[in-house]
């Protein structure tokens, strides 16, 4: 069954944004901030990016509303989330929960919990978009949200483009 973004309930886009994913993020919103029915939720792992100063050009760049959540914001259409750093981030019952990171999570564990818990929340309203250019990030978490009926994408870390991860529903 197809999904239309433009006219169905709420979709929930989740992003997992390394450093080299930093400007395919603008263009992603870009194209997908538009579309009134989504809610972005970023999750970001920098090391070389600040991500006060990468939130001030996106928020200067950007007409979209941008918000940082608090623990247990409601998701609401049309606006961008852009996640503290170095926290566990979660979506259950449409909220963002926000709890500090575990030391022994490393980055895949950050965005692979992320989006199965998306997954697990949204089911066919869920989106999983990877921006590590490294595709492996969160393969687990892209594979949930295949599970459960969304659609996944990496970003190729060739051509920068994002590819569909839909063949990974059949493995």
């Amino acid at each position: 069954m197809e999904m239309n973004i433009e006219t169905e309930a709420h979709v929930v886009v989740g992003i997992g944004v390394s450093d080299d994913g930093v400007g395919a993020f603008g263009r992603v919103l870009d194209e997908l901030g538009t579309l009134p029915r989504l809610s972005i939720v970023c999750v970001h792992n920098f090391n070389q990016v600040s991500p006060s100063k990468w939130l001030e050009d996106l928020v200067a760049r950007s007409s979209l509303n941008i918000a940082v959540p608090q623990n247990e914001s409601p998701l609401e259409p049309g606006l961008v989330y852009v996640c503290p750093p170095n926290q566990r981030v979660q979506i259950r019952g449409g909220s963002v929960l926000i709890e500090p990171l575990p030391e022994e999570d490393g980055e895949s564990s950050v965005f692979d919990t992320f989006l199965h818990s998306l997954a697990e929340d949204q089911g066919k309203f869920a989106v999983g978009i990877e921006l590590s250019g490294k595709g492996t990030l969160s393969k687990i978490g892209l594979q949930s949200i295949l599970a459960h009926g969304g659609m996944a994408f990496t970003r190729d870390s060739v051509s920068g483009q994002l590819d569909s991860m839909q063949i990974l529903s059949s493995e």
